[in-house]
């Protein structure tokens, strides 16, 4: 009977401490709660758009992992495309990867993902003005991909929606990726 009243007591200081004046936290509607919340909406970009980058169609001269001198000697290998995209709004939360996987037999053709491969169009919805892409493009020797990787990290338990589109030839995908520490 102690044990239980000591729960009890104790239970309501440790729901008090979670208090939004005591820390930021978040609670659901389940009771649960959260450190962080994030919203992101890439529909409502107002004004015009920059124009979309070219299509990377050569790879990087250092290889797989691309240095400073191949974007400077060669900006189409990793153009990001001017405005929002560049902004601390976006690059304060996503990076764009740019890594990429030389051929293997289980997967002949080289893979590399592309800064200029993630951008903003104009959307043709009454409920939005713009649209994130993530453009893919099988060339012969290569395959030019998109990645964005949250900047937040070390996330336990997570909450997730997304709404998304894909387009292209049969069987094209698009799938959020999750991952544990040292599985990379």
């Amino acid at each position: 009977m102690l044990n239980l009243l000591a729960v009890c007591f104790v239970l309501p200081l440790l729901l008090s401490s979670t208090s939004a004046t005591d820390c930021e936290c978040y609670r659901t509607s389940t009771g649960n709660y959260f450190t962080n919340y994030e919203f992101h909406d890439f529909r409502q970009q107002s004004g015009s758009l920059p124009p979309v980058p070219d299509l990377p169609d050569s790879l990087p001269r250092s290889g797989v992992n691309p240095n400073a001198s191949d974007y400077s000697s060669d900006p189409k290998i990793g153009a990001f495309q001017d405005g929002f995209i560049k902004s601390d709004q976006f690059t304060n939360h996503w990076s764009i990867e740019d890594w990429g996987k030389d051929p293997t037999s289980d997967f002949p053709i080289r893979m590399q993902n592309s800064r200029s491969n993630v951008y903003l169009v104009s959307a043709d919805s009454r409920n939005a003005s713009s649209k994130l892409v993530m453009r893919t493009h099988r060339f012969d020797d290569f395959h030019s991909s998109a990645e964005m990787e949250s900047i937040a990290q070390n996330i336990l338990y997570a909450s997730i929606r997304i709404h998304a589109r894909v387009y292209g030839a049969a069987g094209a995908v698009a799938d959020p990726i999750f991952q544990s520490a040292g599985c990379g």
